[in-house]
């Protein structure tokens, strides 16, 4: 199932986020968060991290920066 939350700055964008990610995870499945910049990728890590630390869960980081290096040329 995919969703898009989009909204204000300030409105919970986050938080939903990091909600339905464990939802999912709970229920034996996977989570990606896309975000548009590598700022926001590493705050969400950080808030993620933060967040779900008493979780026995392995979050990873693939900033976009870190996946143009390992693209085939074409």
């Amino acid at each position: 199932m995919d969703r898009l939350v989009c909204g204000d700055v300030g409105f919970g964008k986050t938080e939903v986020a990091v909600r339905a990610a464990f939802k999912a995870v709970q229920d034996n499945k996977q989570a990606a968060v896309l975000v548009p910049t590598t700022i926001l990728a590493e705050q969400h890590y950080n808030t993620f991290t933060d967040r779900l630390s008493q979780f026995r869960l392995r979050l990873l980081l693939s900033p976009a920066s870190r996946l143009k290096n390992n693209r085939p040329n074409t």
